[in-house]
């Protein structure tokens, strides 16, 4: 998917509320924040908009600053609601870091607006700012660990499930 107009981002003041809740910002000062936005695009969807879809080539990580994405995925032609991303949270970074295709497809439920960081700046950053490269990279780092933990229990709970049904 993610063939679609985007403009740079430029409306700070829009994201100063919800600071605090962007983990992916963690730790960062107030100049590291400033130099990501101004390499950061912006970008509104419609509801039912599909950011990406399962199998595309990730380009971007998503920083919801307004609306709900829900990402779902399939097994065997059926679709499941898998993970649901707010204000704040961000999306499709596994599959940037991880230079995988994307394993889910992302649909907003009612407009949202991202704050999106594209593949190039990311590399950007790696060349020229080490350190604010390595400050993001450990907040995905911790994100992801932060998913995969809950995750293990919704999957250890469907398993408890499923073995008392058998």
């Amino acid at each position: 998917m993610e063939n679609y107009n985007i403009v740079p981002f430029s409306n700070i003041k829009k994201v100063l509320p919800i600071l605090n809740k962007i983990s992916l910002l963690g730790g960062l000062s107030q100049s590291e924040i400033s130099q990501v936005f101004s390499l950061s695009e912006w970008k509104s969807f419609n509801k039912n908009e599909i950011i990406f879809k399962k199998g595309d080539s990730p380009n971007y990580i998503y920083i919801i600053i307004s609306g709900q994405i829900k990402l779902y995925i399939s097994n065997s032609n059926v679709e499941y609601e898998f993970l649901d991303f707010t204000v704040g949270d961000c999306l499709g970074e596994a599959s940037l870091i991880s230079i995988e295709p994307h394993g889910g497809t992302a649909i907003c439920q009612k407009k949202t607006e991202c704050i999106m960081i594209s593949r190039k700046t990311l590399f950007n950053l790696h060349k020229n700012y080490p350190t604010l490269f390595s400050k993001i990279i450990l907040n995905i780092a911790r994100e992801l660990a932060r998913r995969l933990h809950k995750n293990t229990d919704i999957l250890a709970k469907y398993m408890s499930l499923h073995s008392n049904i058998n």
